[in-house]
């Protein structure tokens, strides 16, 4: 314990000032302040975690294949209209850069927080994932069966690329619509929403606005 805290020192101060609670592991610690945006290279709110511009840019514009980042939103069925529930929106990325932190997907990392969020079984949610790459075939997996055990979750993925290179890619995405998950390419329009809603308007990274344009 003392070796791993040792590697993380850094964020030990802010783990405690964001009221992170005792009885979780250091893992799960560290891993909601980066994904709030505690780690070095993304500085941002914890109750509303935004992504720098440029690395926005980087992984769902130009598509680079180092990291997967997902923005998410969550919507209840009210009445006959999808309602926003603002609190529970922002992004996550692919776990492990950290070396205190396992290896882990974007997407598992989302899974593991939906818990937390104490969704009413009585009302319908939609979850909605802007990702930078679709799901590996062991990510698309896991989203099945969670949503085979959440009848009053539907899920949304649009994602930037399409992963070609891993065995099983087809069979996953297949198996995600089938249990009725919508998948969608982005256009310029979600590119823009995301920006919009998920990117620090206040980091001087981020530039003026969104710079790329989808063809």
């Amino acid at each position: 314990m003392d070796s791993q805290w040792t590697e993380v020192h850094p964020l030990k101060e802010k783990l405690y000032q964001l009221g992170l609670s005792s009885h979780l592991s250091l893992e799960h610690k560290v891993s909601r302040l980066l994904a709030a945006g505690g780690g070095e290279d993304e500085q941002s709110p914890f109750l509303r975690p935004l992504i720098k511009g440029s690395t926005f840019e980087e992984n769902f514009c130009n598509k680079c294949e180092n990291q997967k980042h997902l923005c998410y939103e969550v919507e209840v069925l009210e009445g006959d209209a999808w309602a926003p529930v603002e609190e529970l929106q922002g992004f996550l990325r692919n776990q492990g850069l950290n070396p205190a932190l396992t290896p882990r997907h974007a997407e598992l990392c989302f899974l593991d927080r939906v818990p937390s969020w104490h969704l009413d079984e009585g009302k319908q949610h939609r979850l909605t994932c802007y990702i930078s790459w679709s799901p590996c075939p062991d990510c698309a997996l896991e989203l099945v069966q969670f949503l085979g055990e959440n009848s009053h979750v539907s899920l949304c993925m649009c994602t930037a690329g399409i992963q070609t290179k891993l065995y099983g890619q087809e069979d996953g995405l297949s198996n995600l619509r089938d249990i009725g998950t919508q998948l969608t390419i982005m256009t310029h329009d979600e590119l823009q929403h995301c920006w919009d809603t998920f990117v620090d308007k206040d980091n001087p990274s981020s530039g003026p606005g969104l710079k790329w344009k989808y063809t």
